[in-house]
C-alpha cells in the first residue's frame, strides 16, 4: 500500500486543534511580556517572535518523533517520506 495523502479539510482541522493548544499558552506569554516595560509595539513583536519559534519546535520535534503535531495524531494524519517511514530532523 501506497502513501495516501489527507484531503484539505482534515489537514485544516489537525491545524485547529494544534491552534487551539496553543492559545493558553500565547495568552500567558502576552502576559509576560506585556508586563514587563516593553513598549506595545515592541512587546507584539517579541511576543510572536517567541511563539513561532515555540510552535516550530513543538512541530519538528513531534513530527519527527511521533509523525505529526497533536492534532495530526488526532485526525490520523501521519507526515512520513516518500518511502512510508517517519521524516527526520533534516527532513522537517
Amino acid at each position: 500500500m501506497g502513501v495516501q495523502y489527507r484531503g484539505f479539510g482534515i489537514r485544516l482541522l489537525a491545524s485547529a486543534i494544534d491552534i487551539l493548544i496553543f492559545l493558553p499558552l500565547s495568552f500567558l506569554l502576552e502576559r509576560l511580556i506585556f508586563s514587563s516595560s516593553l513598549q506595545l509595539i515592541s512587546s507584539w513583536i517579541v511576543n510572536i517572535a517567541i511563539g513561532t519559534l515555540i510552535y516550530a519546535v513543538y512541530e519538528v520535534i513531534l513530527t519527527t518523533r511521533y509523525g505529526g503535531t497533536i492534532g495530526k495524531i488526532l485526525m490520523k494524519i501521519k507526515v512520513v517520506d516518500s518511502k512510508g517511514n517517519l521524516i527526520s530532523y533534516y527532513d522537517s
